[in-house]
């Protein structure tokens, strides 16, 4: 009888020694299986974020030299290799047309004009040297490799955009209050506390930005890549390329100024539409603020408003058309303002493009979004 127990007693062992050896193979491919997919999801945010970076510097440049598409390369490589541990050798650009085929390959000897470049294709790939996999396919990493493109064009609602930006809520002359054909102040000393809300895009600080985006005959303002919300996007989540505006000190009553907002006036009022940015929260040096002149906002959507008149101080200005014309600020306590009639809120349909050229009527208006 102790012989038979001693017996059994051996086999248990080699059943647990077999069991144990199941079990520590299986916990290797669960924890390779999760750094591979942790490296995945890191090569992946890198060509997103490189696609990105190179379309957002595609649609803003100011011309197709040779100059240009090395830096559009160094900038797909820059932020390719902050986002990632890919070695140089491991990304790989390409200028893409409408129909998202590949032109050339970053570095090209120029920004393509036909076909037309619209887009960024970047390919990241970082190589894993697994644990315990490799025991079963030898000491090679497995190369993990991510496919993003980025396409830019003119949104469909991409017409007169405004250098002004009005609050979503939280205030008496928030948006949220606002219906349709009502008139309200969207500039004045009072709407945003210690700010006229003349805003820069891009937070490029300016003092001529102003009266450029407001010109309705300028063809050579500075251009703006809108936010993302065309759609194309394949990560709904992912956070617009230019959602923040910062806005330019004191209320810029200068005869540029002047001069560009009585030429909207001089239109019909079918042609005095414009879209504003409206924001839901602000910043000042990294936290929440009370709106001001050095602060940043966060644009969250736009809407659409029809120009009535403004008065920059005592002498108010009223469109052609206007009856009865423009007279005063609907807040009296603010001594300047611009007065508009709210449409609607623009939708995220409205805001999708076509990949293609960018608008080049009136402000350089770009909508960029990936499309792979």
């Amino acid at each position: 009888m102790d012989k038979k127990r001693a017996h059994e007693n051996g086999q248990s062992l080699v059943l647990i020694a077999l069991l144990m050896i199941g079990m520590i193979a299986f916990l290797g491919l669960v924890i390779d299986g999760g750094q591979i997919y942790v490296v995945r999801r890191n090569a992946q945010d890198s060509a997103d974020s490189a696609a990105f970076a190179g379309v957002r510097k595609l649609a803003l440049r100011s011309d197709d030299s040779a100059a240009t598409a090395i830096s559009i390369s160094n900038t797909v490589s820059s932020f390719a290799s902050e986002n990632s541990t890919a070695l140089p050798n491991d990304i790989e650009g390409y200028f893409i047309d409408q129909y998202g085929n590949n032109i050339c390959k970053l570095p090209c000897t120029s920004v393509p004009s036909s076909p037309l470049a619209t887009g960024v294709r970047v390919t990241v790939t970082i190589r894993y040297q697994p644990s315990f996999i490799n025991l079963v396919i030898g000491d090679n990493p497995i190369p993990m490799p991510a496919v993003a493109a980025a396409q830019s064009g003119t949104p469909l609602a991409a017409g007169n955009i405004m250098p002004v930006v009005v609050p979503l809520s939280d205030t008496i002359y928030a948006m949220s209050n606002i219906t349709y054909n009502q008139a309200f102040d969207i500039w004045g000393d009072k709407i945003v506390s210690g700010s006229f809300q003349w805003i820069s895009f891009g937070c490029v600080s300016n003092p001529q930005d102003v009266s450029q985006y407001l010109d309705p005959n300028n063809t050579t303002s500075p251009p703006l890549v809108v936010a993302d919300p065309t759609g194309m996007s394949k990560d709904p989540t992912m956070a617009p390329v230019e959602s923040w505006v910062c806005t330019s000190p004191g209320a810029e009553n200068n005869s540029e100024v002047r001069t560009a907002l009585d030429g909207w006036l001089s239109k019909p009022e079918s042609a005095r539409h414009w879209l504003v940015p409206v924001f839901d929260y602000c910043y000042l040096k990294g936290k929440s603020c009370t709106p001001g002149s050095q602060a940043q906002y966060h644009i969250v959507k736009f809407a659409e408003v029809v120009l009535l008149g403004y008065d920059m101080g005592g002498k108010p200005q009223s469109a052609i058309d206007l009856k009865p014309p423009f007279n005063k600020c609907v807040d009296p306590s603010n001594k300047k303002c611009i007065e508009a009639k709210f449409i609607k809120f623009v939708t995220a349909d409205e805001m999708q493009f076509k990949p293609g050229s960018c608008n080049t009527n009136g402000m350089a208006i770009c909508g960029i979004g990936l499309s792979q």
